[in-house]
């Protein structure tokens, strides 16, 4: 994201109200004075020490180890009712006691005889740097988690605790960072912490997902704020546009102040409906379930009006261990997602792992391009005792509730084939044991690649359910990799290639009676949903906190109004057009969400502005 003065609106900037941009982590509307956290990491001694001193330097870890899982726990402790941002807390104080890591820093000391605070600066520098290889971009941000834990050590071992660490903030004040971990943030976590700016970060890195579980707004990816904020400047924080004013004028501090009102005034009125059913304007039923990753946003998903989950990534089990967890394990954090999700279904997808992921856990060689080879699937079936034993744990937990279990990544009828008789196997096993489970676990597909979206007939006729994975969609569909900003103009789900795929895995559904979800990004945006609504789509996953939105949107057009537009969408030659079509076509009704601003009608509701012209009505 390049940082430039940007004029608010397109309007010529007012003299000393100079903008940066970066991008909408968390929203809101604040000013404030900024409190700069300068990025220069704690320095360490780079000693090397005798084979004697092997004992008391590992002695000096597990010291550490202990000091900062005490910290980590405290912080948790701290956060009434938990949350993700309690269990993003919880995954580091995994991290630090985990086996890999301990491996990794002994054989620093035992082998390269290296002091405890060097031994973990090279080892967490390792990890990370193997973890930010990645493509992917979910595991690739756990790099810096890793370093992060890594700098907590270090701090630890020089005697520093983490509260002497923590910037102290003791008026309403906005903090400048080069990056904060979900550590640093809950160490500042008050009244008096009231936004975040970040240089680097996006909307799912861990900073934003805090933010957002906070409450508290945040813009992230903003180059060069340390060198254009300094402390003591005052900065209005727009956390909708994703921009940073510094030194705001008596004007733009005024709007801030609008905006931010008008702001709380539409999250209230949304947050009276969470508990509502989703229906379109006509009263069709529409089922928006949450994506999740970690157990504890299971709570979050039910708070935030969800009907389920539609997507619960496994891949996090697997993050960083060098030997992968056992089924127990596994079933222990199925059943805290099945417990807080209560009689609603939720739907467990099979790990999706690239050949040159987790290297720790998964002994695979290097390949080429991960993204075609060894990945999702195609490696499930490759370690197939480890797929057992993923299977086995779910296929238990069904017995606790409603669990659906589902296949990545998808390509042939023969991989659904082969994994079902995988799944009839762990069920065999299950059963020998006396334990219980669910007489049916539907077995599903994601549609993620162009072979399956072309054969989703058969897949519909096969399986108990498909849901398309519009992300991967797009990234196969176009030749694109997703993880490329410079390619990332060309990666739209409105591109029509994409959309005549969706149509027509949503048509072999019906035609079938295979039910058909979309767990991918499209369906977190107003537009997007509304155009897959149109396609027939009765059943979408997204982010939990994108469901009030989607909710009140969906309440605002008819089916018949959708199903046309949806015709139009599918006769039109780029993505610019379809989005073209969309925003003139529903803009003007969802104005209030899109922008973040309710306009309200003469009646206090929710609405379109009056004398608004919509084209579908």
């Amino acid at each position: 994201m390049t940082t430039r003065e940007l004029p608010l609106d397109g309007m010529p900037a007012p003299p000393g109200g100079s903008i940066l941009l970066g991008i909408a982590g968390s929203h809101g509307v604040v000013a404030g004075p900024a409190v700069v956290i300068e990025s220069d990491k704690t320095g360490f001694p780079r000693r090397r020490i005798l084979p004697a001193e092997e004992g008391v330097e590992w002695d000096r870890f597990a010291a550490a180890v202990s000091a900062v899982q005490a910290d980590l726990n405290g912080m948790i402790e701290s956060l009434e009712g938990g949350g993700p941002e309690a269990s993003i807390l919880g995954a580091y104080l995994l991290m630090v006691g985990d086996e890999t890591l301990a491996h990794a820093v002994g054989a620093q000391i035992r082998d390269k005889h290296r002091c405890a605070d060097w031994a973990v600066a090279a080892a967490t520098t390792s990890i990370a740097s193997q973890l930010s290889a990645v493509d992917d971009p979910y595991i690739r941000k756990r790099g810096y988690d890793v370093d992060f834990v890594g700098e907590r050590l270090v701090r630890a071992l020089g005697g520093e605790a983490e509260s002497d660490a923590a910037v102290q903030v003791t008026e309403p004040s906005i903090v400048v960072a080069h990056d904060l971990s979900p550590a640093d943030t809950a160490a500042m976590m008050s009244a008096s912490v009231v936004g975040f700016i970040t240089e680097v970060g996006s909307r799912t890195s861990h900073t934003a997902i805090m933010a957002r579980a906070l409450a508290i707004p945040a813009v992230v990816g903003v180059k060069d704020a340390l060198r254009r904020i300094e402390s003591g400047d005052q900065l209005v924080l727009d956390g909708l546009r994703g921009t940073v004013v510094i030194g705001p004028n008596d004007e733009q501090l005024e709007e801030a102040e609008r905006r931010a009102g008008r702001y709380q005034a539409l999250t209230s009125e949304l947050g009276k409906h969470r508990g509502q059913p989703t229906v379109t304007k006509d009263g069709v039923k529409v089922s928006l379930h949450a994506n999740i990753v970690l157990p504890a946003e299971a709570r979050t998903a039910r708070d935030h009006g969800a009907e389920g989950v539609g997507l619960y990534r496994t891949e996090y089990l697997y993050v960083n261990r060098k030997v992968p967890p056992s089924e127990d394990e596994q079933l222990t954090v199925f059943s805290k997602v099945l417990e807080r999700m209560g009689d609603q279904p939720v739907t467990v997808r099979i790990f999706d792992i690239g050949g040159d992921k987790f290297i720790t856990t998964f002994r695979l060689p290097q390949e080429l391009n991960p993204m075609l080879g060894l990945r999702a699937v195609r490696l499930a079936l490759s370690e197939r005792d480890l797929l057992l034993a993923h299977l086995r744990a779910m296929v238990r937990a069904s017995a606790l509730g409603q669990v659906r279990i589902m296949i990545p990544l998808v390509a042939t009828l023969d991989e659904l084939s082969a994994v079902r008789d995988v799944l009839a196997e762990a069920k065999a096993q299950v059963a020998a044991r006396g334990q219980p489970m669910a007489d049916h676990i539907p077995l599903g597909v994601m549609i993620e690649v162009p072979s399956a979206a072309l054969m989703a007939d058969r897949f519909a006729a096969e399986a108990d359910f498909m849901s398309i994975g519009t992300n991967d969609l797009v990234q196969y569909t176009l030749a694109i990799d997703r993880t490329n900003r410079a390619l990332a103009y060309l990666a739209s789900p409105y591109d029509p290639a994409v959309l005549r795929l969706i149509d027509g895995v949503i048509q072999a559904g019906r035609t079938h009676d295979c039910p058909v979800s979309l767990c991918g990004r499209m369906a977190s945006t107003p537009l997007g949903a509304l155009l897959l609504v149109g396609f027939g789509l009765r059943e979408m996953s997204m982010e939990s906190v994108a469901i009030p939105e989607i909710k009140q949107a969906l309440k605002r057009a008819s089916v018949p109004e959708l199903e046309q537009l949806a015709r139009s969408a599918l006769e039109l030659p780029t993505a610019a057009q379809v989005q073209a079509l969309l925003v003139d076509a529903l803009e003007p009704r969802l104005r209030d969400i899109l922008s973040g601003e309710p306009n309200f009608v003469p009646d206090g509701s929710l609405g379109p502005r009056p004398g608004s012209q919509n084209s579908l009505e």
